[in-house]
């Protein structure tokens, strides 16, 4: 909402927003887990559908590490991350998640 005043009468502008969420399934994120956080050595994963590849993404979208998991549903990753925020990129035979 827009509110603009002058001295003689305030003016108000309503507008409405539609806000479209794309490429995200949030019942699939949903059935993949990720832990611990924050994570010390290694990172575990569990998911109800075959996860055929992890991708660590760093926040500029850089690959930072990229795994094959042939197609388990849980395992864990051992990776030498640095302290920070990181994308997690799932390629399951379901399709791709990010997390």
């Amino acid at each position: 909402m827009l509110v603009q005043s002058n001295l003689c009468s305030v003016d108000s502008i309503t507008e409405e927003i539609s806000v479209l969420s794309v490429g995200v399934d949030h019942s699939a994120t949903e059935s993949i887990v990720l832990y611990p956080n924050p994570y010390y050595s290694c990172i575990s994963f569990a998911s109800e559908q075959p996860v055929e590849e992890i991708i660590i993404l760093d926040v500029q979208g850089r690959v930072v590490t990229q795994r094959d998991t042939k197609g388990r549903r849980n395992g864990q990753i051992g990776c030498d991350l640095i302290r920070g925020m990181y994308y997690f990129h799932f390629v399951c035979q379901g399709g791709t998640y990010f997390l």
